[in-house]
């Protein structure tokens, strides 16, 4: 208690308000690992509701989106082990079962999957695991092909989770 207590101290967090239904409504959220290295942040604000489950960052490169989605997956993660989290007071999230995460890289040479063929499994298997309850971060969706294709399966993948209402938060 007394770790928790002095984390949150040192980053300046707040207890969330921790709901069983999925809204996420983070005021001044900052990436704590930002917070701890007492690097200046821009805080931002995100909302997600269940009558509008699925959140589309876009922005220029290195304009921030990947440590946005990183911020809300850690605040999450926080929030489920009962930290408080990097953002303003008032700050709501749900409780997540799980969160599911596209961040990075998949390529995997042993299972002979080109970093476009390992995404599109792991947004396979997202679609078959995700419930209400879990929380899915993407980051770049199905940026590794043509342009055109990629942007066809990013949409059907997005329109797919808004009818299952499940939170997800994606990236271009």
């Amino acid at each position: 208690v007394a770790a928790r207590a002095g984390l949150a101290r040192t980053l300046e967090a707040t207890r969330p308000i921790v709901e069983r239904a999925g809204r996420i409504d983070l005021h001044d959220a900052r990436h704590p690992v930002l917070a701890l290295r007492g690097v200046p942040v821009v805080p931002n604000d995100l909302s997600v509701t269940d009558t509008k489950p699925v959140l589309v960052l876009s922005g220029p490169n290195a304009g921030g989106k990947t440590v946005v989605l990183k911020t809300v997956g850690l605040a999450a993660m926080m929030a489920r082990h009962g930290l408080h989290i990097c953002a303003g007071e008032g700050s709501v999230l749900p409780y997540y079962r799980e969160v599911l995460t596209a961040i990075g890289d998949s390529q995997s040479i042993e299972s002979e999957l080109s970093t476009f063929s390992a995404h599109l499994e792991l947004l396979r298997r997202f679609l078959e695991r995700a419930k209400k309850d879990s929380l899915i971060l993407i980051d770049e969706i199905c940026s590794a092909t043509e342009p055109e294709q990629g942007g066809a399966l990013a949409q059907s993948v997005l329109e797919s989770l808004a009818e299952q209402r499940i939170p997800a938060i994606i990236s271009t």
